[in-house]
């Protein structure tokens, strides 16, 4: 459980140091006897994400960057731009709506073409391309060829996402 509104960035300068170019938290202090002073901070969740235990919550490393960084918990989420979400360094770490932080993600292990945005409809032997914007699904059209499908859906995702497509 996190609980990003009682910790301050002044209380956690004063636990934990952090290296932006590594994206490494170390403990100041001693903390018990699993963890002496200069101690990487944390472990790693089932889900690739570092947590840090303090004052018994769990926090999301790359939120802590945040606060460690700009003095303020972000207003939203915040996305690897790399999609590494063990990599903390504050280069890979950018604010995100969770729309934005999705448009960053691979395409879905049940894809069956390797291409984000493009399946194949059997019925018309033809590939659809469709891309959800504002959790709406938007349909690109049919295509030849898998990667004709993907390059709409490229073009779609760059226009309704920015710098956020993932293509």
């Amino acid at each position: 459980m996190r609980c990003d509104v009682a910790l301050t960035a002044k209380r956690l300068k004063n636990l934990l140091s952090y290296d932006p170019k590594t994206g490494v938290f170390c403990w100041i202090k001693r903390r018990g006897s699993n963890a002496p002073a200069g101690s990487v901070a944390g472990c790693i969740t089932r889900r690739g994400y570092r947590v840090i235990m303090i004052d018994h919550y769990q926090h999301l490393a790359h939120r802590l960057a945040w606060l460690h960084t700009h003095g303020r918990w972000p207003a939203n989420q915040i996305d690897h731009i790399n999609r590494d979400c063990a990599d903390n360094r504050l280069v890979n770490l950018r604010e995100a709506t969770p729309a934005q932080n999705k448009a960053n993600s691979p395409a879905p292990a049940h894809n069956t073409s390797g291409l984000k945005g493009a399946q194949f409809v059997s019925h018309v032997n033809r590939w659809q391309a469709a891309i959800v914007v504002a959790g709406r699904r938007k349909y690109l059209g049919r295509f030849a060829t898998a990667e004709q499908a993907h390059a709409a859906y490229c073009r779609a995702a760059k226009e309704h996402f920015g710098e956020f497509a993932r293509v």
